[in-house]
């Protein structure tokens, strides 16, 4: 990474998602479903380097008609550990989303 602190040796770092999901209903087109979600999620841009890790969970459901029209709603949360740096650009890491999204097929 081009913002890496120099220490002259190479960062190793490790991420991981986790997404679970179930959908009510949509087995033929058009038809309604609901789709409940969550998910959770880790990053660790240095593994030499403790308390840098950054977290994020989000829930979330989607309904509409399968194949045609969606709409979903989902809250997020993402933070960071203390000594993550501030040289990686992440902006303020600590922080809660709330999003609403449409969508339609053509």
């Amino acid at each position: 990474h081009s913002r890496k602190p120099t220490d002259n040796r190479d960062a190793t770092f490790v991420a991981s998602r986790f997404v679970g999901a179930v959908r009510f209903g949509g087995r033929a087109a058009r038809e309604p479903y609901l789709e409940p979600y969550g998910m959770v999620g880790v990053f660790d841009p240095d593994t030499e380097v403790a308390f840098d890790l950054v977290g994020e969970e989000a829930l979330g459901i989607n309904a509409g008609l399968w194949r045609l029209a969606r709409l979903g709603l989902e809250a997020r949360r993402a933070h960071a550990e203390r000594n993550l740096p501030k040289r990686y650009g992440l902006g303020n890491p600590d922080r809660f989303e709330l999003s609403l999204q449409m969508a339609a097929g053509f």
